[in-house]
């Protein structure tokens, strides 16, 4: 990774997410990083963010996201652009339907996390 080897950080946002498996665990987290700085917020169930949930980091000065930014110029580009960014990341994505996976593989990958509460989509007997 050039930023750990002391190189300049590219010149482009990322964004994060980390997302529980099932609904029921929601909020859902999402960070915005551009260079060294970064917006968190939390997620409802219309994956909008929640209203006093953000939490800005100078990660050149806190590392270790222990004291958060309040009043920096930084801030607000960064929550202007998080919208159009969710909206433009966001994908349904749906568990495997049964089909795809003998009981104990389900069983295994939804003790795992990995089969959340979405329904299956429409199976197309033709497939």
């Amino acid at each position: 990774m050039p930023a750990l080897a002391g190189s300049p950080f590219p010149d482009r946002r990322l964004l994060s997410f980390e997302c529980p498996s099932q609904a029921a665990f929601l909020p859902a987290e999402v960070a915005l990083h551009d260079q060294l700085f970064e917006l968190q917020v939390s997620l409802d169930t219309a994956h909008q963010p929640i209203e006093g949930s953000a939490r800005a980091f100078d990660l050149s000065q806190d590392p270790g996201e222990l004291a958060p930014v309040t009043d920096a110029a930084w801030i607000v580009p960064l929550a202007n652009a998080l919208p159009g960014l969710l909206r433009a990341s966001t994908t349904v994505i749906f568990a495997p339907s049964a089909r795809d996976q003998d009981p104990e593989t389900a069983a295994l990958l939804r003790a795992m996390g990995y089969l959340g509460d979405m329904p299956a989509p429409p199976v197309d007997p033709e497939d």
